[in-house]
């Protein structure tokens, strides 16, 4: 029997760069700039990636991350609209800050289940 150790550490550590170069790219465009189309979509999808790891996440285990991931559901429907519109991301430092928090979080639930997964046995790393 195969253990998807390694395949949840290499997704778990993915989540957890797309969650970083999310937050900093966004934190670090000027709030009183005009703001790059590009730049905002690719950030923007990748904070909806992760955030839709969350959300299936909450799918496949019926967990607390359920009702995390119900929660993070409008986050998830802003990054989808800045996808579209990066403009709606033009001077609304509250929007970047809960769409940091909202993607912060979504990586650190994903964290807790590898660990989790881990400390139950579910997964390990070695063979066998």
């Amino acid at each position: 029997m195969r253990t998807p150790g390694l395949e949840l550490l290499v997704f778990v550590g993915l989540l957890i760069l797309a969650a970083s170069v999310y937050a900093v790219g966004i934190l670090s465009i000027p709030l009183n700039t005009p703001i790059k189309a590009a730049r905002v979509r690719l950030l923007s999808l990748a904070g909806f990636l992760v955030i839709g790891a969350l959300i299936f996440l909450g799918i496949m285990w019926p967990s607390i991350y359920s009702l995390i991931a119900a929660l993070m559901i409008p986050s998830l429907l802003f990054l989808a609209a800045m996808i579209v519109r990066p403009k709606l991301l033009e001077g609304r430092s509250t929007l970047r800050l809960y769409l940091v928090i909202s993607v912060a979080v979504s990586a650190l639930c994903w964290v807790t289940e590898a660990i989790w997964l881990a400390h139950i046995g579910a997964v390990t790393l070695g063979r066998g």
